[in-house]
């Protein structure tokens, strides 16, 4: 994991890391050990939100 906190847009905990090109596919779930403890977190493609600003 290289980042991660609170997510407003979706209101729960997001993060952002590497993988491995083999867990990499959108939709696979894999753990992430976080202060000790390893949590269940599912890969998301970029965005994970749909974009309602307007230019």
């Amino acid at each position: 994991m290289t980042s991660g906190g609170f997510g407003p847009s979706v209101d729960g905990p997001v993060a952002m890391g590497y993988v491995s090109a083999t867990h990499a596919e959108p939709g696979t779930q894999i753990y992430a050990e976080v202060r000790g403890k390893y949590l269940p977190v599912t890969v998301a493609a970029m965005p994970f939100v749909t974009p309602t600003y307007k230019r």
